[in-house]
């Protein structure tokens, strides 16, 4: 790597750790907007390798210093991923595919954590939403609609700030 994208990587890095150290409990949501912008932006200009290098790093700090959100920070590796595939998509399009998208992975990622790792964080939700599994599936759902729509607009405008960045003029 040269050392430019070296010390992005380095501060994608601390980005997601700072995002993972201040967002904990209700707050949460917001690593589902942050941790994937911080990889999408280095996604943009650096090789498949030089990403998976950056976000293997970033899945040992998780697991050594969040160890319940691991499969958190696996999904937020798929966003990022997504939002690159979106990229020249129409914002309904983005907006309703990583809203699906952002859905099916914090409930996939719920379930395995609390499997794997022993927690109860459906129970937690279940009962924040009145006890009913269907209010469990509802806040999740209203969490997957806020945080697609936040990853489609907020990715659209880095965008073009991004191809100013790294045209070839």
């Amino acid at each position: 790597m040269r050392t430019e994208k070296l010390a992005r990587g380095a501060l994608t890095l601390a980005v997601i750790t700072i995002s993972f150290m201040l967002f904990r409990g209700s707050t949460s949501l917001l690593n589902s907007i942050i941790v994937p912008l911080a990889l999408y932006i280095i996604l943009y200009d650096f090789t498949p390798g030089e990403f998976l290098t950056t976000f293997i790093a970033g899945l040992f700090l998780v697991a050594l210093f969040f160890g319940t959100q691991i499969f958190f920070m696996m999904i937020y590796g798929l966003l990022a991923f997504l939002l690159l595939v979106l990229a020249q998509k129409g914002i309904f399009l983005r907006m309703g595919l990583l809203s699906s998208g952002v859905m099916i992975s914090f409930i996939i990622a719920i379930h395995l954590t609390d499997l794997i790792l022993g927690t109860a964080i459906q129970q937690a939700l279940t009962s924040l939403a009145g006890g009913s599994q269907a209010g469990f599936y509802l806040l999740v759902s209203g969490e997957g609609i806020l945080a697609g729509v936040v990853l489609a607009f907020t990715s659209s405008r880095l965008e073009d700030r991004l191809a100013e960045i790294y045209s070839p003029d």
